[in-house]
């Protein structure tokens, strides 16, 4: 498993037809993850999310791969089928109630079972809400595994995983 963020390199960017700079999404989200972990804020963050937003749900989905794939580049949990069933011992059971953090593990599985098509498959079939909620935890447990405080880790969680209401997802 690599690194997505690993083999970027500073570059020129070349504004469209428009005039406008497209800023490549590995960089936006290694940016949002860098800054997070350097000011301990979440505007970071927050200008990740507006900008997967105008993005669409493919966004979406491209920067919850990049991140799962960042999260799992260090090697912790191992890969393959007995890595994945490891992994899945470790958290609670998937449950209807809970679709974000069930869906979260699922992906991660996915990932660790076989890698980065599997994830990207499921990933194809979520949208809405979990897929967003997925993306916002995996942001989190990205900082937190490149040095965001750990004592911290929970209020981030409480700051970029809520909906509307300002209810932890799950």
């Amino acid at each position: 498993m690599t690194n997505p963020f690993g083999s970027w390199q500073a570059g020129v960017i070349i504004p469209d037809a428009d005039g406008q700079f497209a800023i490549p999404l590995p960089v936006l989200v290694q940016s949002a993850l860098t800054g997070t972990i350097d000011d301990e804020i979440t505007e970071h963050a927050d200008e990740l999310f507006a900008g997967l937003d105008d993005l669409g749900e493919q966004g979406w989905r491209d920067a919850c791969l990049l991140l799962t794939e960042y999260i799992h580049s260090g090697g912790h949990y191992g890969t393959g089928e007995k890595a994945a069933e490891r992994y899945l011992k470790q958290q609670p059971a998937s449950s209807p109630e809970l679709p974000v953090l069930s869906g979260m593990h699922c992906l991660n599985a996915n990932y660790i079972r076989t890698g980065k098509d599997c994830a990207r498959g499921f990933l194809s079939v979520m949208s809405g809400d979990t897929l967003r909620g997925i993306t916002r935890y995996q942001f989190c447990v990205a900082a937190g595994s490149s040095g965001y405080p750990q004592a911290k880790t929970p209020a981030l969680m409480d700051a970029l995983c809520v909906d509307e209401a300002g209810i932890r997802l799950r």
